[in-house]
C-alpha cells in the first residue's frame, strides 16, 4: 500500500467507514444486510489490522495515529451497538410483556464499557509487549514509566 501513497491513517478512516457501514446493516433483520454487515465487519478488521503494520513498515508511526486507531474502532462498535439496540428496541424482552427500549441501550452501554473497553485495551498492550520483545524498544510503540528502562525493570 506504501508505493500506492495510500497512508496509515487513510486505511483507519476506510475502517471507521467500513465498521460503521456494517452497523447499519446490523440494524436490518434479513439475512442478506446481516452477511453483508459481516463482510464489512471483517474488512474494517482487516483494515485495523493493516494500518498499524504498514505505520511500522513504512516508519510512520505517530501518537495521532495511534488515537485515531483506537478511536476507530470505537466508533465502529458504537455504531453496531447502537443498530442492535434499535434493532431489538420494540421486541419484547424474553419472558416478559416489555420492550427493550432503554433497557436494551442501557444493557449495550454496560457490555461497552465493561468488555468491549477493557478488551481493546488488553489487545493493545498484548501486541505492544509482543512488538517490544520482538524488536525491542524501537519496533513498540509501550508506554514505559522511565525512559531507557528495560521492561523488566520498570
Amino acid at each position: 500500500m506504501a508505493p500506492l501513497g495510500v497512508t496509515p491513517n487513510a486505511v483507519t478512516i476506510l475502517s471507521i467507514f467500513l465498521g460503521v457501514g456494517a452497523g447499519v446493516m446490523f440494524y436490518f433483520t434479513d439475512t442478506l444486510h446481516n452477511i453483508i454487515g459481516i463482510i464489512l465487519l471483517m474488512l474494517a478488521n482487516f483494515c485495523d489490522s493493516t494500518d498499524g503494520q504498514l505505520a511500522r513498515l513504512t516508519n510512520q508511526r505517530s501518537m495521532k495515529g495511534r488515537c485515531l486507531d483506537g478511536f476507530a474502532g470505537d466508533v465502529w462498535f458504537v455504531a453496531i451497538y447502537l443498530a442492535i439496540v434499535l434493532r431489538i428496541w420494540h421486541q419484547p424482552i424474553p419472558g416478559t410483556s416489555m420492550s427493550w427500549g432503554l433497557w436494551g441501550l442501557a444493557l449495550a452501554a454496560l457490555a461497552g464499557f465493561l468488555s468491549h473497553s477493557p478488551q481493546c485495551s488488553l489487545s493493545d498492550y498484548y501486541r505492544q509487549i509482543h512488538l517490544y520483545f520482538l524488536k525491542g524498544r524501537a519496533g513498540s510503540e509501550l508506554d514505559l514509566t522511565r525512559k531507557n528502562t528495560p521492561l523488566w525493570k520498570a
